[in-house]
């Protein structure tokens, strides 16, 4: 089946297509000028400031690859921490360190890394690596944010996240979004997290999907 019949009969059965979303939904709907907000951590940030909405604490930013003999400094009095792009998207360019062994960095999966690692991982966010058009990036270096016990039987080795999305001012739809092994321990679906269909009137959670496949189980806790 060629891509012109699948799209055709998903669109008759009322798929919205993440194109179609993104020009009928997105770019009709929204001003322009608030994407550069949404498409920068640091922006979104200070805006949920502004307002009243928490977020992670930001321990610093590195702008420059002469920064770099400062992470060190940094990330002295930090056992765990996330390094992450500015400008990222799905999910790239994301490290999550647990915890410390000796001048070790561990991250959920137990893989170890040396100070020179970190570094060589920093230079690439900022080089524009994992950036949107791979331009380049800042660093940051954020809290860590640890998943409540609730989660524990449908997540593995990472935090799970909600995502409402709204339509003209409405909630429209809403997803539980599951870390996985093959998420390398991160929510985002495009790494391989699974994404749970959520029931706006009950709150319940009814469909799973992971890699466009339907799921009934977590693939590493079983549950």
């Amino acid at each position: 089946m060629n891509w012109l019949v699948r799209y055709r009969r998903l669109r008759e059965r009322g798929v919205l297509g993440m194109n179609g979303r993104n020009a009928e939904c997105i770019l009709d709907l929204n001003p322009r000028a608030g994407f550069s907000l949404v498409d920068a951590k640091l922006k979104m940030r200070d805006l949920c400031a502004s307002i009243g909405v928490p977020t992670p604490e930001i321990y610093g930013v590195v702008l420059t690859h002469s920064a770099l003999r400062d992470l060190p400094k940094l990330l002295a009095e930090r056992p765990d921490f996330v390094v992450k792009p500015n400008r990222g998207a799905g999910g790239r360019g994301i490290l999550v360190v647990t915890r410390r062994d000796g001048d070790r960095y561990v991250r959920a999966n137990g893989e170890r890394l040396g100070p020179d690692d970190l570094r060589e991982h920093v230079a690439g966010i900022l080089s524009g690596l994992f950036s949107l058009g791979g331009r380049p990036d800042t660093a940051l270096v954020q809290r860590r944010v640890v998943p409540d016990p609730a989660f524990a039987r449908v997540s593995y080795q990472g935090v799970p996240d909600v995502r409402l999305l709204v339509y003209k001012h409405e909630p429209a739809m809403a997803m539980l979004r599951l870390p996985t092994r093959l998420s390398g321990g991160r929510a985002n679906l495009h790494q391989g997290g699974i994404g749970t269909g959520i029931d706006l009137e009950s709150g319940t959670t009814h469909h799973a999907v992971q890699r466009n496949r339907l799921v009934g189980r977590h693939p590493d806790t079983g549950k």
